[in-house]
């Protein structure tokens, strides 16, 4: 007994007989219990932590979605308002040149029955 005392070994003479006071099981599933609750809220806080990069991202993605948005409306009002002269002007030069085509075509066959002649 001196040599238990010493080492500080205790031995339980219940466990050999495959007794367990009630009292261990209840610590075990405090055990348990306490790892499993430890587990869920690290898994908590990485998801939690996950979400919160999730939702930063969109809100950047979401700014620069607005910014671009609005430099396309404002393009769209540059072009707008250069269209209308753009859309005159290339109507003038297409008419011009399908004036000159047909006048330019008449002249040449004028010139040519004249050089003919």
């Amino acid at each position: 007994m001196s040599l238990a005392k010493t080492s500080r070994i205790t031995f339980d003479p219940d466990l050999v007989n495959g007794r367990i006071d009630p009292m261990d099981y209840e610590r075990i599933i405090l055990l348990v219990l306490a790892g499993a609750f430890a587990v869920f809220v690290i898994l908590g806080i990485a998801v939690t932590y996950q979400i919160y990069k999730i939702t930063r991202d969109i809100r950047r993605v979401a700014d620069k979605v607005e910014k671009v948005a609005s430099s396309a409306a404002a393009a769209s009002t540059i072009i707008k308002k250069t269209a209308t002269p753009a859309a005159i002007l290339s109507a003038i030069g297409k008419a011009a040149g399908a004036y000159s085509k047909s006048n330019g075509s008449k002249a040449s066959k004028k010139d040519k029955k004249g050089s003919t002649k």
